[in-house]
């Protein structure tokens, strides 16, 4: 038993898909429409929220990222098939790099708005295993405007394989952030 968990813990860890699913209240009058759904609303907020918009928390083993409108009457998320345009990033030395990417859309009907009406959150639970790799994490989200929206860093260690893509994704595929968003894209494609 003592082997197989020293076997667990020394088992690669490679970079995952960013998984933020969001429903909207109100219907997203300017999408085209066809794209993907969530069934994940916003809900109320909690007692222990901070004030701003995105934050990221470690309490023991687990992060905690929330997305909260304190006094926007009108917030608008972008989305894609359901999922929130939203990623992990980790500091190594001077630069962030993603630890989290989001798969090329090629079809323009999955992009669409998410609307987080005032005194709604909705919160995220990812699973970002701890390892020798002293950092700091920062959650990235499109609002609706050109440039993503950060949470202030949170000191912590990760993984080192994180910041990697897994051997079997890496035949075919290969990372691009030319987008700001870390997309997975075809290894075949000139970027």
């Amino acid at each position: 038993m003592m082997i197989t968990a020293l076997l667990a813990l020394s088992a690669p860890i490679y970079m995952e898909r960013a998984v933020y699913p969001a429903a909207s209240p109100i219907k997203d009058t300017e999408a085209i429409g066809g794209h993907g759904t969530s069934t994940n609303l916003p809900k109320p907020i909690t007692k222990n929220s901070t004030k701003e918009l995105i934050s990221i928390i470690r309490q023991d083993s687990k992060l905690t990222i929330q997305i909260t409108n304190h006094n926007k009457s009108n917030l608008w998320l972008r989305a894609a098939d359901g999922n929130l345009i939203a990623w992990l990033e980790a500091k190594i030395g001077d630069t962030w790099k993603p630890i989290q990417y989001h798969y090329w859309i090629t079809c323009g009907n999955s992009y669409h708005r998410i609307n987080l009406p005032i005194g709604q959150q909705f919160t995220y639970e990812p699973k970002i295993p701890a390892g020798s790799l002293k950092t700091e994490l920062r959650f990235a989200l499109y609002a609706l405007n050109e440039k993503p929206t950060y949470s202030k860093p949170l000191t912590t260690t990760i993984h080192p394989d994180i910041l990697k893509l897994s051997p079997e994704l890496t035949k075919e595929s290969k990372l691009t952030t030319k987008w700001v968003t870390p997309t997975l894209v075809p290894k075949d494609m000139d970027f």
